[in-house]
């Protein structure tokens, strides 16, 4: 999904995962941002931190991607 005016900002979900006697809620809640915001948000943190703090949430998608096609 592309950022746009209609999904930028904050947002907060919930996923939940129920197994056969349990159902596990998971809060979820971060930032889209446009390309412009991400790149100006990693280049502010590798001044101040010397590293690039942003660029592990891409991993993150990716399994998260993964565990919900094995649930799904």
């Amino acid at each position: 999904m592309l950022a746009n005016e209609n999904n930028l900002g904050k947002f907060s979900e919930e996923i939940q995962i129920q197994t056969k006697s349990f159902i596990y809620k998971i809060p979820v809640q971060g930032y889209v941002l446009t390309n412009q915001e991400y790149e100006k948000s990693e280049a502010e943190n590798y001044q101040r931190f010397g590293k690039r703090l942003l660029s592990n949430a891409k991993i993150y998608i990716k399994e998260v991607k993964s565990i919900i096609s094995i649930i799904n």
